[in-house]
């Protein structure tokens, strides 16, 4: 709370990148959570939360509005210090894999593939996380260069879905590579 209530003060604009380093903030671990403190200790509740029973943050956007612009979403698909934030065309159609969700771990859901990379990234914090992040960081950057420069071009709506299209088929496969590198790491 702290931490997002200080980012607000002085009425500062913001960036999407500065907004996604916010969302995934652990205080001095910055983006990388470290297990410690206990609930008595207001650190314990994070931008980005990791207080099993209590809650975990389960997913993040950043929503780009420019009146002049497609409107451009940001989104982490679990826990935004394990994941990427993918950028998608809000007026532009979406794969199947990210409108399907349920109670249940389903491999076609792309939320319950991220989740299974939170889960894995939860059995080793110190050793995975920055592994994780140091995967995800280019190609995130990446993304979003692609993603704000077709915005600025005054797309078409097929370019934009193409891009939807593009940009999740990429990041669907970094996640698959990702998930087996680790669950060979045992």
């Amino acid at each position: 709370y702290e931490t997002t209530c200080r980012a607000l003060l002085g009425g500062k604009a913001h960036d999407v990148e500065g907004l996604e380093r916010l969302m995934r903030d652990h205080y001095e671990s910055g983006e990388l959570y470290r297990p410690g403190p206990d609930p008595s200790d207001e650190r314990f509740f994070s931008v980005c939360m990791h207080a099993g029973a209590v809650g975990t943050t389960a997913a993040s956007v950043v929503v780009e509005l420019d009146p002049d612009a497609p409107l451009l979403v940001h989104v982490a698909l679990t826990s935004p210090c394990t994941a990427p934030y993918i950028p998608l065309f809000g007026q532009a159609p979406l794969a199947p894999a990210l409108m399907e969700g349920g109670a249940e771990p389903s491999r076609t859901s792309a939320w319950w593939r991220f989740d299974r990379l939170r889960e894995l990234v939860a059995e080793d914090w110190q050793g995975r996380a920055p592994r994780v992040r140091d995967y995800w960081r280019p190609r995130e950057r990446e993304w979003r260069e692609e993603a704000q420069a077709l915005a600025a071009s005054a797309a078409g709506p097929q370019e934009l879905a193409d891009f939807n299209a593009s940009v999740w088929q990429r990041a669907s496969a970094d996640l698959e590579r990702l998930i087996a590198e680790l669950e060979s790491d045992g």
